[in-house]
């Protein structure tokens, strides 16, 4: 089948390390054009750029903070002003920030938790879109969590962060109804527990051991699960009927009905 994903311009946000970065090795390993955005790891960013720019491909950096009102407007449009066009965007920033009980919450995670998983999400979706109109059509894709589905965990501490993701998964399928008649398809992937620095930060060694137990595939997922999915939905070829969908990514530890 011919490789459809070459020479599309692409935007993966939060992309300068874990499955961000994945992704941006996959598409451009495919002959896409890649923004990789980060909030201010330069040198990481540069690093990634440099080492898929020895690939062959034409792949740039863009640095901007989305939890900022205007930061997701000015990353989008940085983007596609360097790509020279913009074809599918690949919303896949987000965060815990920090774990807090809800009998302890406070006002300030709310905000912070708020602006970087939802607000960010819809005003980088809202940029995107002239681009992809003026492209003709495109791909969104959303990165979500298993959380949306089990809540923030067992005294997890992750209430705001499960209940954001949880947006991400509705705002999708608004997405997905509203620019359908511009050829632009939404969808969603809700990864489950991975092997990344997030969950590293987050988690103990024995907390990863003990979720990796309730998993059925026996594993954490890695690099070479993350990008199928991805890679699925932004390809017309394999996914130009889809549209509107979420796909659980999580070894089976969730089977929802």
């Amino acid at each position: 089948m011919t490789n459809d994903i070459a020479g599309k311009r692409v935007l993966i946000t939060g992309s300068t390390q874990g499955i961000g970065s994945w992704l941006a090795r996959a598409f451009a390993s495919r002959g896409a054009h890649v923004a990789v955005h980060g909030l201010n790891h330069a040198d990481e960013g540069l690093t990634l750029v440099d080492e898929l720019k020895a690939g062959g491909s034409n792949a740039c950096l863009v640095l901007g903070d989305l939890s900022s009102e205007a930061g997701p407007t000015a990353i989008v449009d940085e983007a596609a002003a360097k790509l020279g066009g913009l074809d599918i965007y690949i919303s896949n920033a987000g965060g815990i920030i920090r774990r807090s009980r809800i009998e302890a919450f406070d006002l300030d995670l709310y905000n912070d938790v708020m602006a970087l998983n939802v607000r960010a999400t819809l005003l980088g979706t809202k940029a995107a879109i002239p681009h992809l109109r003026a492209a003709g059509g495109g791909s969104i894709i959303f990165t979500s969590s298993k959380a949306h589905l089990l809540g923030g965990g067992l005294k997890s501490g992750a209430g705001a962060y499960a209940g954001a993701k949880s947006f991400i998964v509705n705002f999708m399928k608004s997405t997905a109804r509203e620019l359908a008649e511009y050829g632009i398809r939404a969808n969603c992937v809700s990864p489950g527990t991975f092997a990344t620095p997030t969950h590293s930060l987050f988690a103990t060694p024995e907390q990863l051991e003990a979720l990796r137990q309730t998993i059925p595939l026996g594993r954490l997922g890695n690099e070479a699960d993350a990008v199928g999915p991805y890679l699925f939905f932004a390809s017309d070829a394999l996914s130009g009927y889809v549209t509107g969908q979420a796909l659980e990514l999580n070894g089976g530890e969730l089977m929802p009905s």
